[in-house]
């Protein structure tokens, strides 16, 4: 197939920010290095890396390797606001797996997420994992929308300010209507 096969098709007639495999990986290795600096500014260390899937699961895994997480050392905190596919968020999140409070009371975490939208994701995961004991939580992100926030949650490093509807490579599959049949395929069998 050729690239052109790949392209994404606009979901909104909006200003659009498209990334590249290349490109996300050369934002995670400028993430990667902002978060190493601070670190050897100011001596925090982090115990873990709280990872939100889906979109955080590329940048995490450069990011986890550049900083020296191992994969024990990654925790999942499942949250969503979006229906697969869609660019209206929900009123309310859907919850799935959580890192439990024994894995995070006193701990440092390292939170990964793709982009800081509305900011309600990051802000609603910040509180979880505050309530739930943590030492310290950081968050990084790629790209950072303030002209979007709802909440005013500025995560602690981001490597590029927009406000554009960003496109992420991995997202090609949903942009063009291929995503939601294969699930609903196997599971009906």
């Amino acid at each position: 197939m050729s690239q052109a096969e790949f392209a994404p098709t606009p979901i909104a007639e909006v200003p659009q920010l498209v990334e590249t495999w290349k490109s996300v990986y050369l934002k995670s290795l400028q993430l990667s290095q902002q978060i190493r600096d601070h670190c050897a500014e100011t001596d925090e260390r982090f115990d873990a890396m709280v990872v939100v899937p889906r979109g955080s699961y590329y940048p995490a895994n450069i990011l986890s390797r550049e900083l020296g997480f191992g994969a024990v050392d990654l925790l999942h905190a499942c949250i969503h606001s979006y229906a697969t596919g869609a660019s209206e968020r929900r009123e309310h999140f859907e919850v799935g797996q959580m890192p439990p409070p024994e894995m995070i009371r006193d701990k440092n975490l390292l939170v990964v997420e793709e982009v800081c939208d509305t900011g309600q994701s990051l802000h609603f995961l910040f509180d979880y994992l505050q309530t739930a004991g943590a030492g310290l939580v950081r968050t990084g992100v790629l790209h950072y929308k303030p002209e979007r926030s709802e909440t005013d949650f500025v995560p602690d490093w981001y490597v590029t300010q927009t406000n554009d509807w960003i496109v992420y490579p991995w997202e090609v599959h949903e942009i063009n209507g291929e995503s939601a049949g294969v699930k609903r395929e196997l599971t009906a069998e």
